[in-house]
């Protein structure tokens, strides 16, 4: 008897063993108890989402005209920024936390807290009322919808592996998900949660522009295959412009041009054209589209690019080393007029701060009054405002 009860405390300690040992390698020690009952779902809903006591920063931040301001040290997941009252919204990597900072005062304030770990990416609504947070999963992502004031209220679990996710109105959000057989872009509704597939095409790893009514698919740029720009009507996928190499894109708001980078083969070198979308004509132009870096000010019908010199000595493999955090860019600011295209640049924006400014997710405000964007090597929070 006492030789059985050995045996099986034995097997029970092995077991624990394995356990742990699993848990390690696929989690990696966790931080405390809270992260490690949270990586197995151990919690009930209320447990695993705290809600944090919102309560203002009191944070000062000086928005001198014509300078750097860095708005947060927080690293940030996306933004937006509110035109009425001048305000910026931004949720926080890896928690999720939304903040909301007052651009008259200086004056930060979560009105969000409730935990969503790992999150990696957010979408914000056009009016800053509503977010997709998505998070890092096992082996996936994962998403929900967090409503944050005005009609409606709650959090929707959305599907997994989503992507290209863009906001209609706080009712109607599309995005994508892609599998082996190519893309499928989806509606979902809110008030009756329900979700219907919009179309199909055979490719994968692409970027979405949902655009004014119409829908611009362009292939992730890679610097060995051939990449093309594509319209979707009525389900049907047509091509715009010849393939190319290391292809990328930067869509006016407008719907009327598509800024292109790609490689020519015939003179081995990056070349960058304006492509009209309803004549299908192309002008050639010297400014580089990384859609990451570059916005269009609508108002003034100006597009604003952020690009260090050796951007603009792109080869084909740059963008996607840039990509893979193998390259860092520290960043000039650029303009390109649409109507006359003539480019010039507007400043040494780095010259400001002593850090390293890699620009990414570039925003600008109509007018060009504020450049909002995260830089890249620390996913701070940054403003450029211009000199009045």
């Amino acid at each position: 008897m006492f030789n059985k009860a050995l045996i099986i405390f034995g097997v029970t300690i092995i077991l624990l063993l394995v356990g742990v040992w699993i848990y390690l390698f696929l989690y990696g020690t966790p931080k405390d108890l809270g992260e490690a009952f949270s990586n197995f779902r151990l919690e009930s809903p209320t447990e695993e989402r705290p809600e944090v006591p919102i309560e203002a920063t009191n944070t000062q931040i000086p928005l001198t005209a014509g300078t750097m301001v860095q708005l947060s040290t927080k690293p940030a997941a996306g933004f937006i920024y509110l035109e009425e009252g001048s305000r910026l919204r931004y949720a926080e990597r890896g928690t999720g936390y939304v903040f909301e900072i007052d651009l008259s005062t200086g004056q930060e304030e979560r009105i969000q807290g409730v935990t969503r770990g790992k999150t990696i990416a957010a979408h914000f609504s056009p009016e800053g009322n509503a977010v997709v947070l998505v998070s890092e999963g096992v082996g996936r992502t994962e998403a929900v919808l967090q409503i944050l004031g005005g009609p409606g209220d709650g959090v929707y679990n959305l599907p997994n592996n989503i992507e290209n996710v863009h906001f209609l109105d706080l009712d109607t959000i599309r995005w994508t998900v892609a599998d082996q057989t190519g893309t499928r872009g989806y509606e979902f509704n809110r008030p009756d949660q329900s979700t219907r597939q919009l179309w199909q095409v055979p490719l994968r790893d692409v970027r979405v522009f949902w655009q004014n009514g119409s829908t611009y698919v362009i292939n992730k740029p890679a610097p060995r295959l051939r990449g093309g720009v594509y319209a979707i009507t009525n389900g049907q996928l047509s091509s715009l412009v010849p393939a190319k190499y290391a292809l990328s894109a930067v869509i006016d708001p407008g719907g009327e041009l598509m800024l292109l980078t790609y490689f020519d083969t015939e003179t081995r070198a990056m070349r960058s054209e304006f492509l009209n979308l309803n004549t299908n004509e192309t002008t050639e132009t010297t400014l580089k589209a990384v859609p990451e870096k570059c916005a269009v000010d609508n108002f003034s019908r100006v597009i604003w690019c952020a690009l260090s010199s050796n951007f603009f000595e792109l080869d084909r493999d740059t963008l996607n080393r840039w990509y893979r955090g193998e390259f860092t860019a520290e960043d000039e600011l650029w303009t390109t007029s649409l109507v006359t295209e003539n480019l010039g640049i507007s400043q040494f924006v780095a010259d400001n701060t002593d850090q390293v400014i890699d620009m990414t997710d570039v925003t600008v405000t109509s007018g060009a009054e504020f450049i909002f964007f995260r830089n890249k090597v620390n996913d701070s929070l940054w403003m450029y405002k211009k000199s009045e």
